[in-house]
């Protein structure tokens, strides 16, 4: 079983057109009390609720401390146990519990995770040093996003947010001494007596680095923290960022014995001076908080509704379920009716008939829960949560449509920035004109928003910011929904042309692309790249379903892909500036060279041994 999550508005449709406007800003009023006496509740009690649920206090508890297991059951009986341990609330806060309940669930998760973390740096102080100089140690976050299967990034904001909390309240100081070069010359020797005589290529490209550094005239007196400020500064240096592996290592080395002694603090430091309990109050943040509110209720709460079941049936028969609103103090003869329709792909999943039985449902999808989300510029939109096998979610009827294209076994793509070469595979097929429309309407969107920002800080009257923040806010909202659109029109293509040329395999590059440290066109161009494997990973799926075929996703490196001609082996000269990126020229063949889908045939024949 999954779960999969849909986002919708709540229409106003059946309001009168005059009548609209007042009601949704009444809407998004009723939702904001919610939440905020949500958070009230949810801050009062956090400390209670994390004892609660491991039936000691937190406060006592060293962070190494192996915590017991979990008390009290699950669902709406965890809620009810939790109600009953802390005193009987309202029943519109029965969803701040809930919220409390999950948070803590997931804060001693986080504990839990954290002392593996250290328990793996207690022995390796190489990492522990790196994580103290630049809040981040690569190959403890690397370890732990494989043992946890999570992201890479998952680890890293973690031990990020441990490091500014523990450093930046001034537990302990994180410090800096001045180096001389000698000392730094002993640890580049240092890291060299490491390596054996058998070296793999990229060992041997380290070595010839390091041996370069011991005759580089380096500012020593200033060794920055933090790893952003590490890679300006190698990069002030005149270095590339491949250097900051070879400096990072010498580093540490220097101030080893420096922080070696520090593990043994942090081991015994309390939980709470780590990470902080979900929702306490921060003294130095006052700004209050939203909640989304979790509608746990039946039709004696404060957001009146059917029950799971009957607003599932109501959605496949009648097109839509209501929910209805009002006011902590009003009586329900005020509360506004709204109604929940879900998008034309979630109707399609929901109504799949049998070619035999007519209006037959086929699937065992099931409404699991709904969360009403905090209002942003008085729109407020609901969270449908959805649980049903995997096949029940996926969608097939776009590859209906056949391309014709040459048939082949293997199917390799390109992926690259967003415009006509966006996702490029070894068959001769051209983007379609649908979407390089979606890229357009990506580029005006991207002109309104930088129109709107000039025009924000060109003004100094605050109520013309406030209206250009909120027509922003909407552009961003629009591009959002283009992105999402224009990738999952990209992904579709892929199917579309694998279900055309019987494609048993496809062979996608192994990329982690991310806008992080990353700034101006760069980031654009990254964030509009189609590089998220799990799409190209579901219509592999979908081609699997509607072809009955056993089709493979294989991933493979990317590296040299662009680079090396396929046909002779010879070097693309790819060149921006002469507009020679996209179709370069090849240094051995003088043959002019489409890049895009060279890497794609490229990343074909890598797969064959």
């Amino acid at each position: 079983m999954v779960m999969r999550t849909y986002t919708t508005g709540l229409s106003l449709r059946h309001f009168p057109m005059k009548e609209r406007g007042v009601v949704k800003k009444r809407l998004a009023a009723i939702v904001q009390q919610l939440s905020d006496e949500n958070f009230k509740h949810c801050q009062k009690y956090a400390n209670e609720v994390v004892n609660h649920l491991i039936d000691l206090d937190i406060d006592n508890h060293c962070i190494m401390d192996p915590l017991p297991e979990l008390n009290g059951g699950r669902g709406k009986y965890g809620v009810n146990e939790l109600m009953k341990r802390i005193g009987v609330a309202s029943n519109h806060l029965h969803s701040g519990y809930h919220q409390l309940l999950t948070s803590s669930k997931g804060y001693i998760d986080r504990v839990n995770k954290l002392r593996e973390i250290f328990e793996f740096m207690n022995t390796n102080p190489a990492e522990f040093a790196s994580w103290i100089l630049w809040q981040r140690s690569t190959y403890a976050n690397k370890l732990f996003a494989r043992k946890w299967n999570v992201s890479f990034w998952y680890v890293d904001n973690l031990m990020r947010g441990v490091h500014k909390k523990y450093f930046d309240n001034s537990i302990i100081p994180c410090f800096l001494r001045d180096i001389s070069k000698t000392e730094f010359i002993d640890a580049i020797d240092l890291v060299l007596n490491e390596f054996g005589d058998e070296l793999t290529d990229r060992q041997k490209a380290f070595v010839i680095k390091l041996k370069k550094l011991k005759t580089m005239d380096l500012e020593l007196f200033f060794i920055p923290t933090g790893w952003k400020y590490l890679k300006e500064w190698i990069s002030n240096q005149g270095h590339h960022r491949s250097w900051m592996s070879v400096l990072r290592a010498v580093l540490v080395q220097v101030y080893l014995l420096d922080y070696r002694g520090m593990i043994n603090k942090i081991l015994t430091a309390k939980v709470t001076e780590l990470l902080k309990i979900p929702f306490q109050q921060n003294i130095k943040n006052t700004k209050k908080q939203n909640i989304s509110y979790q509608m746990v209720s039946g039709p004696k709460y404060v957001v009146r509704r059917e029950n799971n079941k009957k607003s599932l049936e109501l959605m496949r028969t009648r097109g839509y379920f209501e929910l209805s609103f009002k006011f902590l103090e009003d009586r329900w003869k005020d509360a506004i009716v709204v109604r929940v329709y879900p998008s034309r792909k979630m109707r399609r999943l929901l109504n799949k008939f049998d070619n035999k039985i007519e209006n037959s449902i086929d699937n065992n999808i099931k409404l699991r829960s709904m969360v009403v989300l905090p209002p942003k510029s008085n729109v407020v939109d609901i969270q449908l949560i959805f649980d049903g096998d995997i096949d029940d979610f996926v969608a097939t009827d776009h590859l209906k449509h056949k391309i014709s294209v040459d048939k082949t076994k293997v199917m390799g793509i390109d992926l690259n920035r967003r415009g006509e070469y966006a996702v490029v595979s070894n068959l001769d097929v051209s983007m379609p004109q649908e979407i390089l429309e979606q890229s357009r309407r990506w580029d005006v969107v991207l002109e309104n928003i930088a129109h709107l920002q000039y025009l924000q800080d060109k003004t100094n009257n605050s109520w013309k910011q406030k209206i250009y923040e909120f027509q922003m806010d909407a552009l961003y909202r629009r591009k959002k929904n283009l992105r999402k659109d224009y990738h999952i029109r990209l992904a579709n293509l892929v199917g579309q042309q694998m279900v055309s040329s019987n494609t048993e395999t496809l062979v996608i590059e192994d990329l982690d692309v991310r806008t992080y440290g990353t700034r101006g066109a760069l980031a654009k161009a990254v964030e509009g790249m189609a590089d998220d494997t799990s799409l190209y990973a579901r219509e592999v799926l979908a081609v699997r379903k509607f072809t009955g075929r056993d089709v493979e996703l294989k991933k493979v490196s990317a590296y040299n892909s662009s680079r090396i001609h396929v046909d002779c082996g010879g070097i693309l000269r790819r060149d921006i500036s002469k507009n020679q990126y996209d179709i370069a020229p090849c240094n051995r063949c003088n043959k002019m060279v489409n890049t895009h889908k060279n890497a794609a045939i490229y990343l074909v024949r890598s797969t064959k041994p």
